[in-house]
Order: C-alpha cells, then sequence, then structure tokens
C-alpha cells in the first residue's frame, strides 16, 4: 500500500507542536512490510523543512521516498507516476482537492470557529474558508482526541451528518511520543526559596497567558527574599502590556523565541512546574512534552487535557489569575 504526505506542517516549525506528532505517525507505519511511503516537498519550502528536527530524522529513515515538485499539476503528475492513491495532509491546504485522489486531513481544534469574534482584527475568519472545504472534500478525517471530534461535530455537524461515508478516526495524543514516562503529579516544595516556571506556545485570547503571568506575580509578592525565573518558549515578540507586568514584578524572564528539541528538554528539566494556562485546546502536545520529562505541570481542568493525563497532573478549577495558584 502507499501512501502519501504533504511536507507543509515541517515547513512551519521548527521544534515540537504537530510537526512531532506527524514525524512519529510516519515512522510508525513504516514499521508496516506492506506499506510504502512518500513524503511531497514543495521545491520553495524545502529549506524551510531542513530547519524542522523532525522533518530532518525521517530523511535518516530509508524506506521513506521523497519526492519535490514544483505545483499542484507537478505534484499530481508525479502522484500517478507513483501510483498513489491516497494522502494524508498534515496542514488544511484545500488545493490539494485538485489530485483526484483520495484525502485524508487531521482536525486538530476549532478555535477558529470558536472565538472567530476575538480574532476579526487577524482576518481569523480567512482560516474557516480552507477548512471547510477541505473537510467536505475529505475522504477520512482523523482527530487528534475525542474533544476534538466532539468539537467537529458540533460546529461542522452538517458535513458530519449530510456527508456519511466519509470515514472518521481519533489517534490520540499519545502518538506523539514514542515511549512516554508519564509524571504522577510530582511534588511541588512552596517553601522553597527559588522557582522556576515555564510556558510553552503561543499568548492569544484562549492561551489565557496574561493570567497565569499575572497569578504567578502574586506568588512572587508571598515572601520578600522569592526568587521566581519564567522562561517563555516560542510565540510571537512580548507584548508591551505583558513586558509591563513582568517589568513590574520581581520576576526574572527569559524569552526563548527560537529553540531546538535539546535546548526544550534542558529547559523543562530544570523546571519546578510547567503552566498550561489555556482554556481551550484540541492536543495538548506541550502538557505531554513536559510529563514526558517527570515535570510537575499546573493545567486548567477542561476535556481534552483531562482526557490526556487523567489525574497525573495538577488542576486548577478556574482561569483566572487567583485560581491558577
Amino acid at each position: 500500500m502507499k501512501i502519501a504526505f504533504d511536507a507543509n506542517i515541517f515547513s512551519l516549525q521548527r521544534a515540537g507542536g504537530i510537526s512531532v506528532h506527524f514525524s512519529l505517525l510516519i515512522k510508525y507505519l513504516c514499521s508496516y512490510k506492506d506499506v510504502e511511503i512518500f513524503i511531497f516537498l514543495k521545491k520553495s519550502k524545502y529549506n524551510f523543512c531542513l530547519n524542522n528536527e523532525s522533518f530532518l530524522r525521517l530523511q535518516n529513515i530509508k524506506k521513506i521516498n521523497f519526492i519535490k515538485y514544483e505545483n499542484i499539476f507537478d505534484m499530481r503528475k508525479k502522484i500517478n507516476l507513483n501510483k498513489i492513491k491516497i494522502i494524508h495532509c498534515t496542514y488544511y491546504n484545500f488545493v490539494f482537492v485538485l489530485l483526484g485522489i483520495k484525502l485524508v486531513y487531521t482536525f486538530h481544534d476549532a478555535a477558529p470557529e470558536r472565538f472567530i469574534f476575538k480574532y476579526l482584527t487577524r482576518l481569523y475568519i480567512l482560516r474557516i474558508i480552507p477548512r471547510l472545504i477541505c473537510f467536505v472534500f475529505a475522504d477520512s478525517i482523523n482527530f487528534v482526541s475525542q474533544f476534538s471530534f466532539d468539537e467537529y461535530k458540533l460546529f461542522y455537524n452538517f458535513i458530519y451528518k449530510y456527508f456519511s461515508k466519509k470515514i472518521y478516526s481519533i489517534s490520540g495524543n499519545y502518538t506523539s511520543f514514542e515511549k512516554p514516562v508519564f509524571s504522577v503529579r510530582s511534588y511541588v516544595n512552596k517553601s522553597k526559596k527559588s522557582f522556576i516556571f515555564t510556558y510553552i506556545g503561543l499568548r492569544g485570547y484562549y492561551k489565557n497567558f496574561l493570567s497565569a503571568l499575572n497569578s504567578i506575580n502574586y506568588f512572587s509578592k508571598e515572601s520578600d527574599n522569592l526568587k521566581i525565573t519564567l522562561n517563555i518558549i516560542g510565540g510571537s515578540k512580548l507584548k508591551t502590556k505583558e513586558i509591563n507586568i513582568l517589568n513590574q514584578s520581581n520576576i526574572n524572564y527569559v524569552h526563548h523565541k527560537n529553540i531546538d528539541n535539546q535546548k526544550l528538554n534542558f529547559i523543562l528539566s530544570k523546571t519546578d512546574l510547567f503552566i498550561h494556562s489555556s482554556i481551550y485546546e484540541g492536543f495538548g502536545i506541550t502538557v505531554l512534552e513536559a510529563m514526558s520529562l517527570k515535570v510537575p505541570t499546573l493545567a486548567i481542568d477542561i476535556p481534552p487535557i483531562r482526557e490526556l493525563a487523567g489525574d497525573s497532573i495538577f488542576y486548577t478549577q478556574g482561569s483566572t489569575s487567583n485560581s491558577l495558584f
């Protein structure tokens, strides 16, 4: 059986995130003797893929066939030439409907649909239209969690109802790690005089970063001699409001804008508490990254994180600054 993937997600990320999920999924499929894997790379994005650690590891697997293409028509020609019958899209590229083969898309979450009115200034609505086309024309849709499947049925119920021949599957977050060793809550010693906190990812509306920031600030004021260090990993440039809160507190902070997996694991290994303040997720891979290193983790109690972590981490029932600590 010949299965193809596009390399879109590998050109968009460098370390961590959904590219890790797809790289391990591809590696897992390579273990089947009757499966032949192809990865299609757009020539103009190839150099971006070379910055992705997960992609570089895939290049060392002999069983994977890497095929470069110029445009969608060149891609279609090479797909037919190699007699490929199915392609699993790593991102929401609706142009692939022109390929004339079976399409599989992965549904991560419904953030664009659920928070559309919070992102009008960023033209967030433009993300919904390509997604809609992808889901309508998909032969199969994969979900990263049961929660993401429930979100799909809520926001795209008309597709679920009227396009009944689609194949649905749930891969689960656990495909993101080969042999995870998860933390079991772990102990946080609040009597310490020095704490290292870590936050990973975007910091937009539903990520609730400001609440986490204010909460750490409150915690830091519990003692005059308390030393707080906050590692902020990834995301865009710190906003003025975020910088003002940090500068007005006694929090030492470092913004790691672009780091590799080795540096990420090193930071997490030195972390006293990983903070996941998001009020909405579909995947929760950053929680998995912390759990796999046995880092004590605090998250808001939302369905996808509970589905993923069970009772092995610390939860807060609210999303405000006062409820986080």
